[in-house]
This record gives C-alpha cells, structure tokens and sequence, in this order.
C-alpha cells in the first residue's frame, strides 16, 4: 500500500482569500477596523495567538481567546472552502496519481 500525504495550505493551494477574510472577521467582531488583505498576508503560518497579539496590541487572554474563537468560526465553515489551488497544482497530482497507481 503506498501512501502520499501532502500539506494543504501554502504548498499546494493559496490560503490568504480565506485566512484574511477570517482574521478581519474577527477583527470586526470584536469592534476593531479591518486591515487590507495585504497587509494581512504577513500572518498567514504564524500561531493565530501571537497574530492577534501584534494585531490588537494586547496579551490579555480573554480577547485572544475571542479572537481565536471568531476566526475560526468563520474559517471552519467558509474560510478553508477558499483556498484556491496553485497553477499547475491539478495536473501535477494527477501525474502522480497516474504514476502510484491511483
């Protein structure tokens, strides 16, 4: 039996539509403005804890917590649907689909 196990986010698909869109989720939650999508880009990988940490400007655990909490309700039930595949990505894994026997 062969197995091949691939990372989702940032290797083969682009996740900033959906992460950005659910950190300024967040953000307007919990009453503070949103950011452009670009500037937002530097916060996709890192922890969410230390992002909203820069974001808000704050360690309290409370509004960290919160934070966490809305981004990820929106990212669980929308957000992951948002990624978009790399160019080249679908006829890549088909290669290797063809080539494992799949």
């Amino acid at each position: 039996m062969k197995f091949l196990l691939f990372d989702l986010d940032g290797t083969i698909s682009d996740p900033k539509e959906g992460v950005t869109k659910s950190l300024n989720y967040a953000l307007e939650k919990l009453g503070y403005n949103t950011v452009h999508e670009k500037e937002l880009e530097r916060y996709i990988g890192p922890p969410l804890r230390s992002t909203f940490s820069d974001l808000l400007q704050t360690s309290r655990e409370t509004v960290l917590t919160d934070a966490i909490g809305y981004y990820r309700e929106r990212y669980f039930s929308v957000g992951f649907k948002e990624n978009q595949l790399y160019d080249g990505i679908e006829s890549l894994l088909q290669k290797i689909l063809t080539n494992f026997g799949g």
